[in-house]
């Protein structure tokens, strides 16, 4: 003989979610104005600091376009450098003129891609990081290690 179950007739609690502890704000370091890897992005957006590595001459592409190509080394590791190829047309062309290698700079940019046909009939696809704002990248200050309170 089958014996009946008796079912829980009380209504399912929510688990209790736990705040966690908040942290205290620990003081930024940084040692130099930086090679650091920031990247940060809104949408199509990108903003990244870095070195700047190369910078080419400006190349007038048709009456209407020029442009002008920088390398930015983005990692802060010599060991595995990350130079990334940067454009910049139009009046972009000429910010770069206040810029030499070795700089430390700020780079606003935008991602675009396209699609190519080769006559053979194979696809490629090119990227194409445009900057359309270069600045001197904000130096902060270091912080000695006997000010850190822990």
């Amino acid at each position: 003989m089958a014996q009946a179950r008796k079912q829980n007739t009380k209504p399912a609690q929510r688990p209790v979610q736990r705040q966690a502890a908040k942290r205290p704000a620990q003081p930024q370091r940084a040692a130099k104005p930086s090679n650091d890897a920031r990247v940060t992005s809104d949408s199509n957006r990108f903003e990244v600091t870095g070195e700047i590595h190369e910078i080419m001459e400006a190349v007038e592409v048709s009456d209407r376009f020029t442009k002008r190509e920088f390398v930015l080394n983005v990692t802060d590791n010599p060991k595995y450098p990350q130079l990334v190829s940067f454009q910049a047309s139009g009046n972009g062309v000429k910010w770069l003129d206040d810029y030499a290698a070795g700089d430390a700079v700020t780079v606003h940019f935008n991602l675009r891609g396209r699609e190519w046909r080769t006559p053979d009939g194979d696809t490629k696809y090119f990227n194409t990081l445009a900057a359309w704002k270069i600045e001197a990248a904000e130096q902060r200050e270091e912080v000695a290690d006997e000010d850190i309170p822990f």
